[in-house]
């Protein structure tokens, strides 16, 4: 623990690194920047500033896509995510891992743009499952359609499109609740019973397929969202 006046050294200590990096940015140093940054951005870990920890991971993300450089930007983005995600930044992490995603899709990577982007919204609906299910689901959306574009992950992204629909209707739950009670009916032999169960479950099918298009038109809208 640090007591104020060692917390205010530390606090200007980290000011003083931020200057650095946004000077060396300018002058077009955006690696030696970052280093700067990651130095400034571990000490408000160290003393328990969150806030300022965002924002510098923003100014972070910033530098790496002005990268020319894809496949460096790449690997340095990994190397970020890696110490965030040890760090269970998890909120950090999902907005590094968009990233990601959107720099493995412009350059026709589907799998690691598909796993980015499941991952990202996996942290979110962790984090706030309210206030991230709208994101979260869009972005498994996204997964699901960039895995489709591979031979390797195409069943595995209509899964995962399937299910992004179901979480943005809010039918998964649901979904899994009666799908149980089906099971419970068939192994007390109430076979009608299961069938009028398994029939309910359809129904979320129909519906979630029925809003796809709707969820379609808002991740294209929110599109900026992920950037």
């Amino acid at each position: 623990m640090y007591n104020n006046e060692l917390k205010e050294e530390k606090e200007i200590e980290a000011i003083k690194l931020i200057d650095w990096a946004e000077e060396l940015a300018d002058n077009g140093e955006g690696d030696k920047a970052i280093d700067e940054y990651e130095k400034a951005a571990q000490i408000y870990l160290d003393i328990g500033g969150y806030i300022k920890l965002d924002e510098l991971y923003i100014r972070i993300t910033h530098l790496i896509s002005q990268y020319k450089n894809n496949i460096q930007a790449t690997y340095r983005l990994k190397s970020i995510i890696r110490k965030t995600e040890e760090l269970k930044l998890y909120e950090i992490s999902a907005k590094l891992l968009i990233q990601l995603g959107n720099l493995s899709f412009r350059m026709k990577d589907w799998e690691t743009a598909g796993e980015s982007w499941n991952k990202a919204g996996d942290y979110l609906y962790e984090v706030d499952p309210e206030d991230y299910n709208s994101l979260a689901s869009i972005l498994l959306l996204k997964a699901g359609q960039s895995f489709e574009r591979s031979h390797i992950t195409k069943d595995l992204g209509k899964q995962l499109i399937l299910k992004a629909v179901m979480r943005i209707n809010k039918f998964d739950e649901l979904y899994q609740q009666e799908e149980i009670k089906a099971q419970n009916l068939i192994i007390n032999k109430e076979f009608e019973a299961a069938a009028d169960k398994f029939y309910t479950i359809s129904t979320y099918f129909k519906q979630s397929l029925d809003n796809l298009g709707a969820l379609l038109d808002e991740e294209e809208s929110k599109d900026t969202a992920l950037n």
